[in-house]
Formats: structure tokens, sequence, C-alpha cells
């Protein structure tokens, strides 16, 4: 039975690692599954650890910015790198 819920928990966070609650909620479910002790501890790892590959995800999908100061208004905002 473990199995099957380690399987199904694993094709879950394949699928919706387009989003980042979806890959926490995919490691919290893998987490879970696995943690055959402690599933509360387990889905707790799994979704720090789905959080953290959500980050490093969007990090390299997004283009490289910069932080820009308005001079004349003093306002920052961010654009691509120059």
């Amino acid at each position: 039975m473990k199995t099957i819920l380690a399987i199904a928990a694993a094709a879950a966070l394949l699928t919706a690692c387009s989003t980042p609650e979806g890959t926490v909620a995919g490691g919290a479910l893998l987490g879970a599954a696995l943690n055959d002790d402690d599933p509360l501890e387990g889905a707790a790892v799994g979704a720090a650890v789905g959080g953290l590959a959500a980050v490093v995800q969007d990090q390299r999908n997004r283009p490289r910015q910069c932080v820009y100061v308005d001079q004349f208004t003093g306002e920052r905002y961010r654009a691509a790198c120059r």
C-alpha cells in the first residue's frame, strides 16, 4: 500500500511542478507517504523540500533581473539587466 501511495505522490509531484504551491503540496504528499513512523513529520519535511525546489525552479525560469533606481523619483523597480 505504501508503494502505491509513494508512486501516486511522486506522480502528483511531477504533474504539479508548474506552480510553487503544487510543488510544495507534492512534496508534502510524498513525504507523508514515505515516512512510516510519523507521516506528519514526513509531510513537513516534504513540504520544506518542495518549497526549496519551488524557489530554485522559479529562479531558473525567471530571466535575470536587476534592481534599478529612478533618479528622478527615487523609486526602485526590476527590469532585465543591461
